[in-house]
């Protein structure tokens, strides 16, 4: 049986596009939040984003916000996942 191998290149787009956001977002909201409550605010975002998912996966929520649907709140999460590996480097900020 052959394993199925990761479509890198998707994988690439997705990462593109979070970068993106990530940007986009940094401009409208810069990094004090995450400066001032560091990892703490971090995954406190990230289980704001986690807990979005499961409205809407596992019980089915329809979204009222319409860019709050399965895919932007992923990458949000994607987003939230480095900022906290740069904290933890000391790199959130140049």
């Amino acid at each position: 049986m052959s394993m199925k191998k990761l479509n890198r290149k998707e994988y690439d787009k997705i990462l593109a596009e979070c970068r993106e956001i990530s940007i986009k977002k940094a401009n409208d909201y810069g990094a004090d939040v995450l400066e001032v409550f560091g990892e703490k605010g971090a995954v406190v975002r990230m289980s704001d984003k986690m807990h979005r998912l499961l409205n809407l996966i596992w019980h089915q929520t329809k979204p009222k916000v319409n860019d709050e649907k399965v895919e932007d709140t992923t990458k949000d999460l994607i987003n939230y996942a480095a900022y906290l590996i740069m904290i933890n480097r000391g790199k959130l900020t140049e």
